[in-house]
C-alpha cells in the first residue's frame, strides 16, 4: 500500500501529501487517535521510521538519552538524530541509544496530540538537554583558519576549544541542538503552534495535516516563528526543517569534531 500511495506523487509536495495520508492511516490502524493516552511505542516508530529513511548515511535515528562528558543526562528522547560518528553511541540499553552530546543535531517528541498543559513538562525536558555541554576538537578546516587568524581571533578560537558550549547555544557556524515537537492531532492554527513552540522551548512544532512553525535554531532565543506548511503540506514542511537543520549541522561539522578525549578525562587540554 505504501509504495501505491507514495508511488502516485507527482512532484515534492505531492509526495509529502500522499506521505501524510498514509501516515494518517497507519496512525488510525495503532489506535493512536482512539488511545492518546496509550503507550507511545507506535506513534514513535512510525516517525522514527520515516525520518530514517531521509536523513542519509550521514546521520542515524534512534530513541535514547543524551550525555556529555561530565556525566550529566537528559531525560530519554522520543527520536534523537545524531551524526553516524565513530563511538557517538556510547552504550545501548535494550531499545535505548546512549548518545554523546557533541554528535546531537536534533531531538524530537511525539505526541498522538498536542495539549497546552504538555507544554510545561516540555520545557523541562529542553532544559535538562540546555543543561548539557559540548566540548570540540578543531577539524583540519578550523586549523587552517586557526594557523591564519590574528591573535584575537586566535585567543576566540582556543576559548572555545577549550571550553566548549552548551547544547542549546552556538557558537558562530556550531549550531545548538534543534527541538522539534510532532503530534498526530491538534490545533493547526498559527497562534497555537506559536504559543506552544514558545513555552515548550521547541524550535519546529508540527501537526500532521495541521501546520508545521519553526524559528531560526541559531538563535533559540528568538521566539520569531514562520508558518512553513498548513493542511497536508505540514509533513513536508516538517521534514523540510528537518533537513535544513542537519545542513546547517554539517557546516558545523565542517569545522569542529567531537572531543571524544574529555568523556575519558573531563580534565583534559584539547
Amino acid at each position: 500500500m505504501r509504495d501505491a500511495i507514495v508511488g502516485m506523487a507527482k512532484d515534492y509536495q505531492a509526495m509529502y501529501t500522499a506521505q501524510a495520508a498514509l501516515l494518517a492511516q497507519q496512525a488510525e490502524a495503532l489506535g493512536i487517535y482512539s488511545n492518546t493516552s496509550g503507550k507511545g511505542d507506535g506513534r514513535e516508530d512510525l516517525l522514527r521510521s520515516l525520518l530514517a529513511e531521509r536523513v542519509g548515511s550521514s546521520f542515524a535515528v534512534a530513541k535514547g538519552e543524551i550525555v556529555d562528558s561530565s556525566g550529566r543526562s537528559t531525560r530519554e528522547h522520543d527520536i534523537i538524530v545524531y551524526a553516524a560518528d565513530v563511538f557517538s553511541c556510547l552504550n545501548v540499553v535494550g531499545d535505548r541509544k546512549i548518545i554523546a552530546a557533541e554528535s546531537v543535531a536534533v531531538v524530537v517528541e511525539v505526541k498522538s496530540d498536542l495539549v497546552k498543559g504538555d507544554a510545561a513538562d516540555e520545557s523541562v525536558r529542553v532544559g535538562k538537554l540546555a543543561a548539557l555541554h559540548r566540548r570540540y576538537n578543531m577539524a583540519p578546516l578550523m586549523r587552517l583558519i586557526f594557523v591564519n587568524s590574528p591573535a584575537n581571533v586566535k585567543a576566540e578560537i582556543e576559548e572555545f576549544m577549550q571550553s566548549g558550549v552548551g547544547a542549546r547555544l552556538g557558537h558562530q557556524d556550531v549550531p545548538p541542538v534543534v527541538t522539534a515537537y510532532f503530534a498526530y492531532r491538534g490545533p493547526s492554527d498559527y497562534k497555537s503552534l506559536v504559543e506552544f513552540g514558545q513555552k515548550a522551548d521547541a524550535d519546529i512544532v508540527c501537526v500532521l495535516n495541521g501546520g508545521t512553525v519553526s524559528r531560526r535554531w541559531s538563535t533559540p532565543t528568538n521566539n520569531a516563528y514562520t508558518l512553513w506548511g498548513s493542511n497536508n503540506h505540514a509533513l513536508g514542511a516538517f521534514v523540510e526543517e528537518i533537513r535544513k537543520a542537519l545542513e546547517v549541522f554539517g557546516v558545523g561539522r565542517s569545522l569542529v569534531t567531537p572531543g571524544g578525549m574529555y568523556y575519558q578525562s573531563p580534565n583534559a587540554k584539547g
